[in-house]
């Protein structure tokens, strides 16, 4: 990271220190003693320069100054890269999560941050960008898809509510039921392979993966303790793996060293064990929604254009003047003729549809708008004094018009009642 744009972000200070020189070994020549020349009289000088410069003057540093950064009273190390961007980034991230969690300050520090690192650090590169999704909620929900797409919100597993996140963690139909069942087992098999005490199992399995119920009176009193402090943080954001500390510590108190993990390391690998539970629930949401093998997919994606056909064609019915007239060979055929068509075509039949709904609706307001504009301009011309002083209504615009400039079916009617006359006029 360049020095300037530490400077503009953070408030820290930078030492500039003199290396001195090693000369290569053996005679120098013409060329290196000029660099030796110049280099003992820059050495002379840097004698009388100041060793902690301000960071302003710092953006100039030769090759042979030594440059170390404190910052909160502690000289960066090693990490720089990383407690620089910590520093910049810490405070709105916090922010960011205590507004959408609605936690208190206390909540955000009661939360395992350590072991949430260690479990992205032993994951996956590739697979850190989904986990940190999954640990935000920010999978792409049908209720995202309604906010940003305006499609249907509806969880397609029960086709009842509105599919946030949680519901899908929660979601009463009998499939996503199923789903969960297996993945809470899977994970019951994993705190039991990192010898995780049963009465911690038990409260885990019963608080995070079903609705909340009352704590036993029987349980520990120190475990009793834990699931008040992880109550504040929330069970659902314990699912997310925002577990409490008080987690670590009773199985601190708990450990044997001679077979169990490390504190440190089974908090970090409970918090993986959520992370596959998770998934787990969103995989399979995602085959109920779009079919588990390609067959399935194929059928629900041929299922949806016909519906989409369908609907299309049933506002067309409605409204004929939705399609231009050198457009109407499109929907000069029945609807099961439609339905027959090929995938690209149908694609295309759609595509063509809606944008003949877009630009009638684009229509629509442009004329909904010129229509406003010339109201105003009306109202505006009518309200100005005419020549002789008065206010000429617009209505008497129109019949002086009329009266004037006769239409051409009046012309014709009087013309025509004129030759009638002189035809009978005419007669013996």
């Amino acid at each position: 990271m360049e020095i300037h744009s530490i400077k503009r972000q953070l408030r820290t200070k930078l030492y500039v220190k003199w290396v001195e020189r090693h000369p290569p070994p053996g005679p120098l020549s013409p060329q290196e003693q000029t660099h030796e020349e110049a280099h003992h009289i820059a050495h002379s000088y840097a004698k009388d320069s100041p060793c902690n410069l301000p960071l302003h003057h710092a953006g100039h540093c030769l090759p042979f100054h030594a440059i170390s950064i404190e910052l909160h009273k502690d000289v960066l190390i090693n990490k720089i890269t990383k407690s620089i961007t910590n520093a910049i980034h810490a405070n709105d991230i916090k922010h960011k999560i205590m507004a959408d969690t609605k936690w208190l300050t206390t909540d955000l520090g009661g939360v395992d941050w350590p072991a949430i690192e260690r479990a992205i650090q032993n994951a996956p590169r590739p697979a850190r960008v989904k986990l940190t999704k999954l640990m935000f909620g920010l999978n792409h929900t049908n209720y995202l898809d309604n906010k940003y797409y305006k499609t249907s919100p509806i969880c397609p597993c029960c086709l009842k509510d509105t599919e946030t996140f949680q519901h899908i963690l929660n979601c009463p139909s009998k499939s996503a039921h199923e789903i969960r069942t297996e993945a809470r087992d899977t994970v019951q098999q994993t705190l039991e392979q990192i010898f995780t005490p049963s009465q911690m199992t038990a409260v885990i399995v019963s608080q995070a993966y079903d609705p909340p119920k009352a704590i036993s009176s029987t349980i520990h009193q120190q475990i009793l303790l834990v699931s008040k402090a992880q109550n504040s943080i929330g069970w659902h954001n314990f699912v997310l793996s925002w577990i409490s500390t008080k987690w670590r510590l009773l199985y601190e108190k708990l450990y044997t060293p001679s077979k169990n993990p490390k504190p440190s390391v089974w908090s970090s690998k409970l918090i993986s064990a959520l992370w596959t539970y998770v998934h787990s629930i969103w995989k399979g949401r995602n085959q109920i929604a779009h079919g588990k093998t390609i067959n399935e997919q194929t059928e629900k994606h041929l299922r949806e254009s016909h519906l989409t056909v369908t609907c299309l064609y049933n506002d067309i019915i409605a409204d004929p003047l939705l399609v231009l007239q050198h457009l109407c060979y499109l929907i000069n055929r029945p609807l099961p003729a439609l339905l027959q068509m090929s995938e690209d075509a149908t694609n295309c039949w759609i595509a063509t549809i809606e944008e003949a709904k877009r630009t009638q609706a684009l229509i629509h307001k442009n004329s909904a708008q010129s229509a406003r504009c010339l109201a105003r301009f009306l109202g505006k011309e009518n309200s100005e004094p005419s020549g002789e002083g008065q206010v000429t209504p617009y209505h008497e615009y129109t019949s002086f018009s009329h009266q004037n400039t006769p239409s051409k079916s009046t012309q014709n009617r009087a013309n025509w009642q004129q030759q009638t006359t002189t035809l009978k006029n005419s007669e013996p």
